[in-house]
């Protein structure tokens, strides 16, 4: 899977996840005039004994240009995915 994280015009940082079969700059470019904080690949994983998932994040867009904030990028996928707002 593949995602990119951007700051939304209320200061929102929004992760946007998608399968690999589409570009990060084609899924940007249906976002005009968005900031992009960091764009990578995301490894989703359950974990049957916490009832919740795990998100990995990793890697660089080359189509944008932009690599991955690791350790952020999971931790915010992972609360996005368990719906931890």
């Amino acid at each position: 899977m593949k995602y990119i994280v951007f700051e939304d015009m209320y200061v929102n940082i929004v992760p946007i996840l998608f399968p690999d079969c589409l570009t990060h700059k084609d899924v940007a470019d249906q976002f005009k005039g968005i900031v992009i904080l960091s764009a990578g690949f995301c490894r989703v994983l359950y974990d049957s004994e916490a009832h919740r998932v795990k998100a990995y994040a990793c890697g660089t867009s080359v189509s944008l240009n932009v690599s991955a904030r690791v350790d952020e990028d999971s931790k915010l996928i992972t609360r996005v995915l368990n719906l931890e707002l």
